[in-house]
C-alpha cells in the first residue's frame, strides 16, 4: 500500500479535498503518527485501493492555520472528506471504530 502523502500547506490541504470521486482520509497527529493508528486500517486497506487517497497532517508543524481551518477539538483525529466536504470525523481509533469507518466507506 503507498503511504500517506503528506499535506504542509493550506494549498496541499485545498488540493487533496477537492478530489472529485475517491474518498479523502487525513490522518491529523502531532509530531508523530500514534502506535497503531495506521496498522489499524491498513488491515482494511486492500478493500479501499480504488476508493480512497490517504495524507497526513503533523498539526504541531501547521498548528495555527490547521487548527482553524478543520475545527479540531483534539489529535490524534482522522478525517474523511469527500469532494471537497467533510463526510467522517473520528477522534476514537480504535478497532472498533476503525472498522466501522471501513463498513461506511466501502458500503
Amino acid at each position: 500500500m503507498a503511504t500517506a502523502k503528506p499535506i504542509e500547506s493550506k494549498a496541499d490541504f485545498e488540493a487533496a479535498i477537492a478530489e472529485p470521486t475517491k474518498f479523502v482520509i487525513i490522518y491529523v497527529y502531532e509530531e508523530h503518527v500514534p502506535e497503531g493508528m495506521r496498522e489499524r486500517f491498513q488491515a482494511e486497506a486492500p478493500a479501499f485501493a480504488d476508493k480512497v487517497e490517504h495524507y497526513k497532517l503533523d498539526i504541531a508543524q501547521n498548528a495555527a492555520e490547521a487548527k482553524e481551518k478543520m475545527n479540531l477539538e483534539k489529535v490524534p483525529a482522522l478525517l474523511v472528506y469527500k469532494a471537497g466536504e467533510e463526510v467522517e470525523r473520528l477522534y476514537e481509533l480504535g478497532e472498533e471504530s476503525m472498522k466501522a469507518l471501513a463498513g461506511k466507506l466501502l458500503g
